[in-house]
C-alpha cells in the first residue's frame, strides 16, 4: 500500500471546502429528490449553491420551500435568475459563486449518492494532475427506476495526447468534479455555447489530465425533457461548440500554457471533431428520414 495516499476520513477539519452546485430549470417534478441528495452528502466541509435559470414551472417555489425547512449544517446559497440566461451563462454564474477548492456540478433532475462528494474529493487529492474527474452512473427513468446499470471495467486517465489521437472516451459531465483553479485560467464560456460538458474536458486536457472512474456516484435521469435526450442533443450547434474550443486554445497559447506545435495540434483536433460530429449528425438525420419513410410508405 502506498503510504502517501490520502484518506480524507483522517483529516478531521482539514478537508478542503467543496462547492456542491445544483443547476435547475423546469424540474419541479424532480427537484425535491435532487436537493435531498445534496443535503445528504457525507462530507463535512460543504457549501450548497442552487441556481435556477428562471424556470417556468414551480421549481423556484419548491426550492424556497425545501431550503426554508432545512436545518442541517451546510451553508445554502440560492441565486435565481430573473430571466432565462441559458446553460452556459448559468454555469458561468454558479462557478463564480463557488468558494470551494473543488466544484461538483449536479442537475436538478439527477440524484447524487451520499458518498459522491467524499469519493470525488479523495480521488482529486490523490491525483493532483487531474483537473476533472467523471464517475460511473446508473441510468434512471422519470420514476426513478434504474433502466441501465453497466459497470466500467477500469479507471482511466487521459491527457492531451489521448485527445490528439482520438482516444478520450467515457467522459460524463453529470457526475463530474472540477478543480476550481481551472476556472481562473480561462474566460467564462461563451453565452451561446450550448454545452459546458465537452468544452470543460478540453480545458482540463489543455492544463492536465481527465479521469473517468468506475465508482458510481450518481443516478442519472433520462426523460424526454432532459438535456441529454436525443431530441435535445440533436439541437446542439456544433459550430458554437468548436468555436468555444478554439477560443480556449487561443487563450492557452497566448498565456504560454501550450507551445506553438501543441496549438496547431489542438486546432487540427478541433476541426477533426467538427467533421466527425457533422458526419454523425448526417447519419442520424438519414436514419430518421428512413424511419419516417418506412412508416408512411410501407406502413
Amino acid at each position: 500500500m502506498n503510504s502517501n495516499r490520502i484518506d480524507i476520513s483522517n483529516l478531521n477539519n482539514q478537508q478542503p471546502l467543496v462547492s456542491f452546485c445544483l443547476m435547475t430549470y423546469n424540474q419541479e417534478e424532480f427537484i425535491e429528490e435532487a436537493l435531498s441528495a445534496a443535503f445528504s452528502q457525507e462530507y463535512p466541509n460543504l457549501e450548497i449553491i442552487i441556481s435556477d435559470d428562471c424556470s417556468k414551472d414551480r421549481t423556484q417555489e419548491k426550492i424556497k420551500e425545501i431550503v426554508s425547512s432545512y436545518s442541517g449544517e451546510y451553508k445554502i446559497i440560492v441565486d435565481n435568475n430573473s430571466s432565462n440566461e441559458g446553460l452556459a451563462s448559468n454555469f458561468n454564474k454558479i462557478a463564480s459563486l463557488a468558494n470551494g477548492e473543488f466544484i461538483i456540478i449536479a442537475a436538478g433532475d439527477d440524484i447524487s449518492l451520499p458518498d459522491r462528494t467524499e469519493k470525488s474529493v479523495k480521488y482529486m487529492l490523490n491525483n493532483p494532475n487531474c483537473l476533472i474527474a467523471d464517475f460511473h452512473v446508473d441510468f434512471i427513468d422519470s420514476k426513478g427506476v434504474v433502466t441501465k446499470c453497466k459497470n466500467k471495467l477500469s479507471d482511466l486517465q487521459f491527457n492531451k495526447n489521448d485527445l490528439f489521437n482520438g482516444e478520450v472516451r467515457g467522459v460524463r459531465g453529470c457526475s463530474r468534479i472540477y478543480r476550481k483553479m481551472m476556472f481562473s485560467v480561462f474566460d467564462p464560456l461563451n453565452q451561446n455555447c450550448p454545452t459546458e460538458d465537452s468544452p470543460c474536458v478540453w480545458r482540463a486536457l489543455i492544463l492536465g489530465n481527465v479521469a473517468v472512474l468506475k465508482e458510481k456516484t450518481v443516478l442519472y435521469r433520462k426523460h424526454p425533457a432532459s438535456i441529454s435526450s436525443p431530441k435535445n442533443m440533436y439541437k446542439l450547434n456544433i459550430n458554437k461548440i468548436i468555436n468555444q474550443y478554439k477560443k480556449d486554445i487561443r487563450k492557452a497559447y497566448s498565456i504560454g500554457i501550450i507551445s506553438k506545435r501543441e496549438y496547431r495540434k489542438f486546432l487540427n483536433t478541433a476541426e477533426r471533431e467538427r467533421m466527425y460530429r457533422e458526419v454523425l449528425r448526417a447519419r442520424k438525420f438519414t436514419a430518421s428520414l428512413f424511419k419516417i419513410w418506412k412508416v408512411k410508405i410501407l406502413g
